[in-house]
């Protein structure tokens, strides 16, 4: 699958969920029109708000246009032209004040607001009031990983040092990428292995826990220490739980890991090795975990196997398996927008 494939899987993803959500079933829609349509009717006499969170491309909500006319969007986003194409109504949330960013704070770091030592209003300054960058923070002094004053002299030194921010969407976040990294290196050697391995999973997805158990699966070793790694990573706040064992990260997040992780094709050809122990038959006999049979030809892209690659596409048991996984239109999209 090419880049520009990725987008339109998961808007059909998210549509898919979405119905998914509302009527209890596990239906597999072939096309964004079937899913559409589909959605529609199923909301036509219902009464939904529905929040699109984090919405970067201008055409993403262009898809729930038709939800059933009692329905309302809550779009969040930092880029005006996906507000200016939904023709929404702007309400602009800025920056945490100082009461309402102790607060978050305190609740960041499971401490009471009256109870915040003195170090805590230096971090609310140098954090300049993003609650991602609060967030960071607080889970650093949840776990104890650093004192309050240990979190604000590293934010100072970072403050000092020249250090590449070109992966930030804005410049006023350095303190958030001083932050991550400072999070980031507090990781025990194993857990941050395991989480740069993240680089190589698909931007705006909501994983599967199974998914994440595989890419950080050792040989000989327990299936529950990788459960123990994604909570440890949840209660760092680096990696966020979505549902009943499905994850997500955030995008500021996920560029950080692309930047830090470099080069990413290696972990690629990590997360396709850890899968191939699974298959007995090939591809065709891959587990279904809910990502593998998705995303396979994505990876195998993405780590330059392209002879694979091609074989996979003509390879006729697992043609029948991605039929039976995800439908017809997702094997469509894959042949037509597979780049060799």
């Amino acid at each position: 699958m090419s880049q520009s494939a990725g987008p339109l899987v998961l808007q059909l993803q998210k549509l898919t969920e979405l119905f998914n959500l509302l009527t209890g079933r596990g239906v597999y829609f072939n096309t964004l029109i079937e899913a559409r349509n589909e959605l529609g009717k199923l909301t036509q006499n219902s009464r939904l708000l529905v929040v699109l969170d984090d919405v970067w491309e201008p055409d993403d909500p262009d898809n729930f246009n038709s939800l059933g006319p009692n329905c309302r969007l809550l779009i969040t986003t930092r880029n005006w032209r996906v507000l200016d194409r939904a023709r929404a109504d702007r309400q602009e949330i800025g920056l945490l004040d100082s009461d309402a960013a102790r607060t978050f704070l305190a609740q960041a770091a499971n401490t009471e607001v009256d109870s915040l030592p003195i170090e805590a209003d230096g971090l609310i300054e140098k954090c300049g009031g993003l609650p991602l960058a609060l967030a960071a923070a607080g889970g650093l002094i949840r776990r104890g990983t650093y004192t309050w004053g240990e979190v604000l002299s590293a934010l100072k030194e970072a403050a000092l040092r020249e250090f590449d921010t070109s992966w930030l969407p804005d410049p006023e976040y350095r303190s958030l990428g001083a932050l991550l990294r400072v999070s980031v290196d507090a990781l025990p050697k194993d857990i941050r292995s395991c989480f740069l391995d993240c680089a190589a999973l698909p931007q705006k997805l909501t994983i599967p826990e199974g998914a994440l158990i595989r890419l950080w699966s050792v040989p000989g070793e327990p299936e529950r220490r990788c459960k123990l790694i994604l909570s440890e990573l949840v209660d760092r706040s680096l990696i966020h739980r979505e549902g009943d064992k499905t994850y997500s990260i955030h995008d500021i997040y996920y560029d950080y890991l692309r930047h830090a992780a470099a080069p990413i094709t290696n972990r690629h050809k990590r997360l396709l090795n850890q899968y191939r122990l699974t298959c007995s038959s090939g591809w065709s006999t891959c587990p279904d975990d809910g990502y593998c049979i998705q995303w396979i030809p994505w990876h195998l892209r993405e780590a330059n196997e392209l002879y694979e690659l091609r074989k996979l596409l003509f390879d006729l048991p697992w043609m029948k398996a991605k039929l039976s996984a995800t439908g017809p239109g997702s094997l469509i999209r894959g042949l037509q927008t597979s780049s060799w």
